[in-house]
């Protein structure tokens, strides 16, 4: 019986899990999808015949098997959850949408591929099942409010709106994505708060996953930013060239140096003082008490995915320190020229902290981050 475990309510075999349908050509053999079955389940498989006056066999006897593990290396090494659209401008949960990319060097057979969590939605069936080198899949909420945002032209698979609780949570929530019902590619929980970026929340951004190509964790709220722009960048990519040269030059002699000028969207042959980091006292509400923070803020291109940009605390200008328990971020703003103002702590009020000093750090970023 297909499917049958010990301890089920008995289930009749022609109550099948999955029919080819008619096959016209002879073939000696038949994949089944991966979708269709459950890793570790017994099914039985059966065919009949059908001759050139339409007249059907019986059912052969059956051949049974146990399911296994499917094939994930490919899909492993490729596939990747690369923007999430999960809480539009304005509350508005028709343009949703979630994208996918190939990163590796083949093509991808999407046909058994699923989302089983966030949303529910197979690629079987769907007009993407492959995906090229480089490419780039989307599954939208609502396919005619979408295509009305931002254009037709774009690489949508298809539509998850199969219920008005089919949506992705404003406040963060599970993705999975699945080749057949047990085969996890992806699967983590997306959330709203620092440090995961909260100009995604509504604010018409989306979540984008940094350096895709190099596979980062995708529980890690780290490996994500802001899109770049509002609305997102469906269908393409907003990261800006990697940065190449000296970073420790600053022959434009403005404090900056050219690493740090990539990061902050700068001119390395124009000194631009007005870049510099600002530093400041900031009266804020920390677990409900209102003190005065030392304070430092940029402004950082949110492309600039292979810089990291972290500030620095010391008390005597010689050992500085990004540890969390010494320096906070307290916000990334989104702003409207492809950046994000981003303003860090003292973990202490000055009161208890008189003599601190806060600087900004950009290095290299090196993928994955885990």
């Amino acid at each position: 019986m297909p499917g049958f475990e010990e301890g089920e309510p008995w289930r009749y075999e022609i109550e099948a899990t999955w029919t080819s349908g008619e096959v016209n050509v002879f073939q000696d053999e038949i994949t089944v999808p991966a979708v269709a079955v459950e890793v570790g389940r017994r099914y039985r498989a059966r065919v009949r015949h059908k001759d050139d006056d339409g007249r059907w066999s019986h059912w052969s006897a059956p051949l049974e098997f146990t399911t296994g593990n499917p094939d994930l290396e490919l899909y492993l090494a490729g596939l990747v959850i690369s923007e999430v659209m999960y809480n539009p401008a304005n509350d508005n949960q028709e343009l949703e949408f979630i994208e996918v990319r190939n990163v590796g060097p083949l093509t991808l057979d999407l046909t058994n591929v699923r989302f089983s969590n966030g949303i529910e939605f197979s690629f079987a069936g769907s007009s993407i099942t492959s995906l090229a080198p480089g490419t780039s899949a989307l599954v939208v909420r609502n396919l005619a409010v979408f295509e009305a945002h931002y254009g037709i032209n774009l690489p949508v698979a298809g539509e998850y709106r199969l219920s008005t609780s089919n949506n992705l949570s404003n406040s963060g929530e599970r993705v999975t994505l699945s080749l057949g019902a047990d085969g996890i590619i992806r699967d983590f929980r997306y959330g709203d708060s620092l440090r995961w970026p909260r100009g995604a929340d509504g604010t018409g951004y989306s979540l984008v996953l940094r350096a895709p190509e190099s596979l980062p964790d995708h529980s890690l709220a780290v490996n994500w930013r802001s899109s770049a722009l509002p609305d997102g960048n469906p269908g393409n990519s907003d990261a800006i060239p990697a940065f190449t040269g000296d970073p420790h030059r600053d022959d434009d002699l403005d404090g900056l140096t050219a690493l740090l000028e990539h990061a902050l969207g700068g001119d390395p042959d124009t000194a631009e003082p007005e870049l510099i980091p600002a530093a400041s006292v900031m009266n804020l509400e920390v677990e409900g008490t209102f003190d005065a923070y030392l304070t430092i803020s940029a402004r950082r291109v949110l492309g600039a995915d292979d810089v990291n940009l972290v500030a620095q605390i010391s008390e005597n200008l010689v050992d500085w320190s990004s540890a969390p328990e010494r320096v906070v971020l307290v916000s990334e703003i989104p702003n409207a020229d492809s950046t994000s103002t981003m303003t860090w702590r003292s973990a202490r009020p000055i009161a208890e902290a008189p003599h601190e000093f806060l600087r900004m750090e950009a290095s290299i970023q090196r993928f994955p981050f885990r």
